[in-house]
């Protein structure tokens, strides 16, 4: 088991990372979502989300989550 700080998304992208690594994507998707809901303005996990989406043949979904990964990171790069 591992233990998770309930207040940081940082052990979820991993957990997702990992998950989806080992092939299990359905999983990884679940810790992402977690992650996002919890900072949903981290293009991080919406990148990786998108990966697995595209993983699962969810093209669509795939396509948003990318998409609002890539306007997110040109948000933050705006700003520096």
């Amino acid at each position: 088991s591992i233990w998770l700080d309930a207040t940081s998304t940082g052990p979820y992208i991993l957990m997702g990372k990992v998950l989806e690594k080992k092939g299990e994507t359905e999983l990884a998707v679940r810790a992402l979502e977690h992650a996002l809901a919890m900072d949903p303005n981290n293009p991080i996990p919406h990148h990786l989300l998108g990966e697995a989406y595209r993983e699962l043949g969810k093209s669509e979904d795939a396509a948003r989550e990318l998409k609002i990964a890539e306007q997110l990171t040109e948000s933050q790069n705006a700003k520096r």
